[in-house]
């Protein structure tokens, strides 16, 4: 047993000894010859995109794209990291209330039930979104009461957005009758390509008349502090921004249409009416208005959607009213990441180039690790800094490299350096039949 445990060391040892001296393949090489050669593989890089581009375009062929496309490491920071913790510091502020899957009918006199106890008391809240839209008559007393109900100036209505024809877009609303002063769009994300997770929202948008409207989540900051409102107004308004999840809403401050006994806790606070239902494993109920978010705890191929609208739209007030977005700039982030991933490429060939025999004994190890110092820099950027960059360009970059690099060198040895050698020749016999 002894003598087996001394010739495992000293096999340890000899690997060790081998991928520390230099060894016969070990080779001196400038910077400068290096950086030619990294030219040379960017060179076939983009020949191999031009060839893959259109590949890429076929979604059923193409199951890189269809892997990475709705991967972001911030859902590990909200599914993992925030998850039980003291970051939750939004929910005290929005209470929502669940009108749960009714009649029409029965569902309009509970809103305007309550409506009017709410908004006629003392518990008054300082606004009211109603996430429902109303886009038919049922009975003609029940629409009369809750037309006169929405029309306080403390209510939000909400609208959506809708693509009419190629780049035409519109507001579609509840039935005038059911219209009141305040609304906005509820669509997280109105391009085409949107991602599947629920990570962004636009504040505003243009339609197709010029009209801006403002989306659901704003106007109800706006009502409820203007000066929060004109403070986020600073901010880029044509791009989406990230939301924090910071609120968990299906555990407090969750209420249901018919529950009159808990009015105090919406003095002055923000309620939200709309779907809101969970079943007794704590799970949504319905599939209505469900949606995927960077909560769900299956961060990486989810199987689930794991929460209502309402509550994104929650998450999205907080955010405004306390000035707590996570800052990211997608310009800046692609920048940063193109940049980074050359210079990955570039020492990655270096050291490729001077010790072919270090580079492949170490190649499965700084994959690993370049990933894993990627990932763990992304979530500590958001829990110390409140900043996300993402890094999934470059953790693809630093894993593919190890393995494109020797593909590329191959092909530069049996062919490049052929096609070189045949052409320098040519030359030869090119000028030897001058000088004749």
């Amino acid at each position: 047993m002894v003598l087996l445990k001394i010739k495992k060391g000293a096999f340890i040892k000899k690997i060790i000894k081998k991928i520390t001296l230099v060894n016969p393949s070990s080779v001196k090489i400038s910077n400068k010859n290096v950086f030619k050669r990294f030219l040379l593989h960017l060179l076939c890089l983009l020949l191999f995109g031009l060839l893959y581009l259109p590949i890429s375009k076929l979604d059923s062929l193409n199951p890189i794209t269809h892997t990475f496309k709705d991967l972001a490491f911030s859902d590990i920071y909200f599914s993992k990291i925030r998850k039980n913790t003291a970051a939750d510091t939004a929910t005290s502020l929005i209470n929502i209330v669940n009108i749960g899957r009714k009649d029409k009918t029965i569902t309009r006199a509970e809103v305007t039930k309550f409506l009017n106890a709410v908004n006629n008391g003392k518990f008054q809240p300082k606004v009211i979104g109603v996430d429902v839209m109303f886009e038919s008559y049922t009975d003609s007393l029940t629409d009369m009461e809750l037309s006169k109900a929405i029309k306080k100036n403390n209510i939000v209505m909400v609208n959506k957005i809708e693509e009419i024809k190629d780049d035409l877009f519109t507001s579609i609303s509840s039935l005038k009758k059911f219209q009141s002063n305040h609304f906005g769009f509820s669509n997280q994300w109105i391009e085409e390509d949107k991602p599947l997770t629920e990570r962004y929202f636009k504040p505003r948008f243009q339609l197709s008349n010029n009209e801006i409207v403002d989306h659901f989540s704003l106007k109800i900051a706006q009502v409820y502090n203007n000066d929060s409102y004109e403070e986020f107004c600073k901010k880029d308004m044509d791009n989406p921004h990230l939301i924090n999840y910071r609120g968990d809403y299906s555990k407090k401050n969750r209420f249901e249409i018919n529950d009159t006994t808990n009015f105090k806790k919406f003095k002055d606070k923000i309620v939200l009416i709309g779907l809101y239902e969970f079943g007794e494993d704590k799970q949504p109920l319905y599939n209505e208005d469900l949606h995927w978010s960077p909560t769900n705890e299956r961060y990486f191929g989810r199987s689930a959607q794991n929460v209502y609208g309402i509550e994104i739209q929650a998450n999205i007030i907080a955010n405004i009213v306390n000035n707590d977005f996570i800052i990211h700039s997608k310009k800046m982030n692609f920048i940063i990441q193109i940049l980074f991933s050359l210079l990955i490429y570039f020492l990655l060939l270096r050291f490729f180039l001077r010790s072919k025999f270090r580079f492949t004994m170490t190649k499965l190890f700084l994959q690993v690790f370049i990933v894993g110092s990627l990932i763990v820099l992304s979530l500590f950027q958001i829990m110390w800094f409140n900043l996300y960059n993402d890094y999934t360009l470059l953790v693809i970059v630093a894993f593919l490299s190890a393995e494109v690099i020797g593909l590329i060198e191959a092909i530069i040895d049996k062919y490049l350096i052929q096609i070189k050698e045949l052409f320098i020749s040519t030359n030869k016999d090119q000028n030897n039949e001058t000088s004749t």
